[in-house]
């Protein structure tokens, strides 16, 4: 991990057990034979991650197992903590999901008490960002044409603006977006921030694929309303 292009480090330890055959003289021709007859599970018993000055830890083991061409992970929890300095974790992040070789996925992914700083470490690490984050994202579907909801929460946000300027604070941040039949549809996305309040919803056309990962804004009308 300590090697990694991104700002991460931290250690995990892992063990593997797999389980089938692999016919003789197989070539990169047969995978397709081979991973029918492969089975296998990763168990992860220690993961230990330092993004910026957040911590992040597994809170029991985590499981991935391959079996009928499907990668499937039941359920974890990772826990996080603001800093090293901090007594005990306060943020949670619990996922679980089902990779299959024809393409097809689904994922659970849920968020409480995250400090955004966190993620916007790894996307710029001299932004400091700062807050409280809950959020649910349920996706499903094929890669090239996924299904998506997204329903987050965030309160007293703190966002530099410039190194001259200072930054600024919300409040509080609500969203709910989903992605389906290459539309985004954008619910509802509330801003408060100094007792004002400023809502968006609307709809805007995209084709969305996640393998491999491109988005496309084709000409069509959008339709977006500001309150």
């Amino acid at each position: 991990v300590e090697s990694s292009p991104l700002p991460i480090g931290g250690s995990f330890s892992a063990g593997l057990h797999l389980d089938g055959s692999i016919p003789y003289g197989s070539s990169q021709g047969d995978l397709q034979k081979i991973l029918e007859n492969l089975r296998g599970d990763l168990i992860i018993d220690s993961l230990r991650l330092v993004v910026g000055d957040s911590r992040v830890q597994n809170r029991d083991g985590i499981k991935i197992s391959f079996a009928d061409r499907n990668l499937v992970v039941p359920g974890f929890q990772l826990l996080t903590s603001p800093s090293e300095r901090a007594q005990k974790p306060t943020g949670s992040i619990t996922a679980s999901g089902r990779i299959g070789m024809d393409e097809t996925f689904e994922l659970d992914l849920s968020g409480e008490g995250l400090n955004p700083g966190m993620a916007a470490f790894i996307l710029s690490p001299q932004t400091p960002v700062n807050g409280n984050v809950d959020f649910k994202l349920h996706a499903k579907g094929r890669f090239d044409s996924p299904s998506i909801a997204l329903s987050l929460t965030a309160r007293n946000l703190s966002l530099p603006i410039s190194a001259t300027n200072g930054g600024t604070k919300i409040d509080r941040l609500l969203c709910e977006l989903s992605y389906s039949d290459e539309i985004f549809n954008l619910k509802e996305l509330q801003v408060n921030s100094f007792d004002n309040e400023m809502s968006v919803n609307g709809t805007l056309p995209a084709r969305l694929s996640l393998m491999p990962i491109s988005l496309e804004f084709p000409d069509r009308r959008m339709d977006a309303k500001l309150v």
